[in-house]
């Protein structure tokens, strides 16, 4: 039996490879206004000429506002570049560097804008230098147009229906008295960490940056990349719980129907992004995956085959090597995603999926979890986004516990995401096609 569930996980993660490999982060991923204007500067003609920036990394706009603002702004989304370099593009930048902000780090940190339009650079100089120059060079834009293009911000973890995610300015350490493998074991081991046998593959060591490498079930090897662990806890259907307090802020469907060997069978993978409302965990991010279908899709269509080059997506995507914000992608709409939804430790969240066994007939059913935690360190491997942000190993990074109502938690301990020990969630959560209202 131990054999044959060996073969199931390597099969299951060469087509995860598969998959992965299919969606890399790339700008196809924005919307097509966000792409079509990316590094431009734009004013908004209908009000009163404001001034954005729209950053040629995340499709996000930047407000301007001041003279001093702007300045600073450009300077802190700039790219460092040495005087050899920048003299070699002779007042022309290559079109990889289309809007973007060159800061010559051997003069001075003298900043240039890349127009994309020509691809001239544009010494910003001083403040009201620059302020001119981008209102000079910038494009006007309706209203409406502009309301196409996510603007950034940091929002609240108490406000709902944002597509943005809830961030602080600041990053919030991770407080001692949480229990973790950085910190330290909880007070008390009694019932904590008592259903490893239900660990299953863990993350790549490779990309893990904080904390212990190694999780999972030991005879298991993760895929290149892998970010999470799974847990094989579940049947197709089977509910998944929350570990702790927290917000939902995104999601993607990347579920689709395999082709093989004349046989079509269809690959789970709902994704759900959520950001923690813990005071145990703040700024922590969460991710599921490999999910049917969730109470917080309320218009989600079950097991329906998406592209995965152009997948539905919306709001904040982690992934091991960025991290982003998007608007309603495709059909992300139709999902009536309740981006700014919390859910409470221990309250349903979605429902597992499964994907094809070797023999394309059966399937295998689980979900993965990876988990971002912040730090004063910064992550080598995230290209875009939040540099501080760190993937750990679930299994071995955190303390586990089984759920119930009555049951303590000390600081830092997550409910296992699975019902366990004589708990289960009341029947009508139990059937796939519940759903959460706005109203919870």
């Amino acid at each position: 039996m131990t054999y044959f569930i060996n073969i199931i996980k390597k099969t299951t993660q060469c087509i995860l490879v598969a998959i992965l490999l299919l969606i890399p982060y790339n700008s196809s991923l924005a919307s097509d206004i966000s792409v079509r204007l990316k590094g431009r500067i734009l004013l908004q003609v209908e009000s009163n000429g404001e001034a954005w920036y729209v950053n040629p990394d995340n499709f996000q706009r930047y407000f301007l506002g001041r003279p001093a603002d702007a300045f600073q702004i450009m300077r802190e989304l700039g790219l460092g570049i040495s005087n050899k370099d920048f003299n070699s593009f002779n007042g022309v930048a290559p079109s990889k560097l289309s809007g973007k902000i060159l800061l010559k780090v051997e003069d001075s940190g003298k900043a240039f804008y890349i127009n994309p339009v020509d691809l001239i650079m544009y010494y910003l100089g001083r403040p009201a230098d620059a302020f001119q120059i981008m209102r000079k060079l910038g494009l006007g834009i309706t209203n409406n147009d502009l309301g196409k293009i996510l603007k950034y911000e940091q929002i609240s973890t108490t406000k709902n229906n944002t597509d943005a995610p809830a961030s602080s300015p600041v990053l919030v350490p991770i407080p001692v008295t949480s229990a973790s493998a950085i910190t330290s074991p909880p007070p008390s081991l009694d019932g904590i960490n008592t259903h490893t046998e239900l660990y299953g593959t863990g993350a790549d060591p490779d990309i893990i940056t904080l904390g212990p490498k190694v999780g999972g079930h030991p005879d298991w090897k993760p895929y290149q990349h892998k970010p999470g662990m799974s847990f094989e806890a579940y049947q197709g259907g089977s509910p998944v719980i929350a570990p702790f307090d927290m917000v939902l802020v995104g999601f993607r469907d990347t579920g689709t129907q395999i082709e093989s060997g004349g046989i079509s069978t269809h690959s789970d993978d709902v994704k759900l992004f959520f950001e923690s409302a813990s005071p145990d965990w703040p700024g922590v991010y969460l991710t599921v995956y490999h999910l049917l279908t969730s109470p917080l899709l309320p218009g989600h269509t079950q097991r329906a085959s998406n592209d995965l080059m152009a997948p539905p997506a919306q709001g904040y995507q982690l992934f091991w090597d960025g991290n982003y914000t998007l608007p309603p992608q495709n059909n992300a709409a139709s999902y009536g995603a309740l981006i700014g939804f919390k859910v409470k430790r221990g309250e349903l969240i979605g429902f597992a999926g499964t994907v094809p066994a070797p023999n394309g007939i059966d399937t295998h059913s689980f979900a993965d979890f990876y988990f971002d935690v912040p730090d004063a360190s910064v992550n080598p491997n995230i290209k875009n986004g939040k540099k501080n942000l760190h993937l750990v190993q679930p299994g071995s990074f955190f303390y586990w516990k089984s759920y119930s109502p009555d049951v303590n938690f000390p600081s830092g301990v997550l409910a296992y995401p699975f019902e366990i020990d004589g708990y289960q969630l009341p029947v009508e959560q139990r059937d796939v096609n519940y759903k959460y209202t706005a109203k919870k």
